[in-house]
C-alpha cells in the first residue's frame, strides 16, 4: 500500500519489568498451570531477591527488593505470560 499511514507504539519494558508486583505473577503463573519444580524454581529466584545501586565509582549496601523482575531470559517469558492474561 503506496502512501499509507504507519502507526507505531513504544512500550518502556526497562519500567514494566521494575513494577511487576511478584504475587501476582506468581498467581497468574498458577492460573496457567505452572506448578511443580518450575514454579518453584521461579518463585525461589525471587524469594530473598536482593540488589545494590552503582553510582560512579561507589556502591550502596545491598537491600532486598519486594517488586520487579529481572531482565534475564526467564522473567522476559514470566512477563509474557503475565501480559497475556492481562
Amino acid at each position: 500500500m503506496i502512501g499509507g499511514n504507519i502507526f507505531a507504539c513504544y512500550v518502556d519494558f526497562r519500567k514494566a519489568f521494575d513494577l511487576l508486583p511478584r504475587d501476582m505473577l506468581l498467581f497468574r503463573l498458577l492460573e496457567q498451570g505452572v506448578d511443580g519444580k518450575m514454579y518453584n524454581a521461579i518463585r525461589n529466584i525471587y524469594s530473598e531477591s536482593t540488589c545494590a545501586v552503582r553510582v560512579n565509582d561507589s556502591m550502596t549496601d545491598w537491600f532486598k527488593t519486594e517488586q520487579g523482575l529481572n531482565r534475564e531470559i526467564i522473567s522476559l517469558r514470566c512477563y509474557s505470560q503475565y501480559m497475556l492474561i492481562l
